[in-house]
């Protein structure tokens, strides 16, 4: 058996194998700006607007989202998460339950697997206005920090997910990408027609 045929189905076998199906076009990226890390990347996205942080964890983006944005609703939803006025539960389950085109912005730091992040996205399309943004944390494909620490191999699916989203309509770019000194980038997509804010 083949390492090819081994790894066939996984975020691995894509990553050695497929990145060329998922590699996005010049047209994606002709608007894009590179931003150096996300906590500057807040400073970009709309002020005093309807937000929503998918994936809390400690708390400590919260601050910066709230500190840069002064946002008018923010909407936090993890699925373990004890911190104050997070809503507990699936982060799509939880989506499904606004109004369509209700966010000016979400940001998802949730698991990274390929199968949730991309069921994140077609929720997201939704509730996000015409003129909204999508930012994905950890748009990576190998956790590499993580497998120092603890020897353990952690994949993610977040590239996939977004240039597969991105590559499989025709009305979706790249505003913003962050280039983190660690590379657990951010990238931010929005509708290509969408009015600037």
């Amino acid at each position: 058996m083949t390492l090819e045929d081994k790894l066939k189905g996984s975020i691995q076998h894509d990553l050695l194998f497929g990145t060329h199906k998922f590699e996005l076009e010049d047209k994606h990226l002709e608007n894009c700006k590179v931003v150096s890390n996300r906590i500057n990347l807040l400073d970009y996205l709309p002020k005093e607007s309807v937000c929503a942080e998918l994936g809390v964890l400690d708390g400590k983006y919260t601050k910066e989202i709230i500190s840069r944005t002064n946002p008018t609703e923010l909407v936090l939803v993890d699925i373990d998460s004890d911190i104050e006025n997070v809503i507990k539960g699936d982060s799509v389950e939880v989506m499904n339950t606004f109004e369509d085109n209700y966010f000016d912005w979400v940001y998802i730091d949730t698991d990274h697997s390929y199968e949730l992040t991309k069921k994140e996205l077609e929720v997201c399309s939704r509730k996000v206005k015409d003129d909204g943004y999508i930012a994905l944390h950890d748009y990576i494909w190998y956790d590499y920090f993580n497998s120092i620490l603890d020897d353990s191999d952690i994949y993610f699916g977040v590239v996939k997910a977004v240039n597969e989203f991105i590559l499989s309509r025709e009305d979706y770019e790249v505003k913003y990408l962050t280039l983190e000194s660690g590379m657990y980038n951010t990238i931010v997509i929005r509708k290509i027609n969408g009015t600037e804010r």
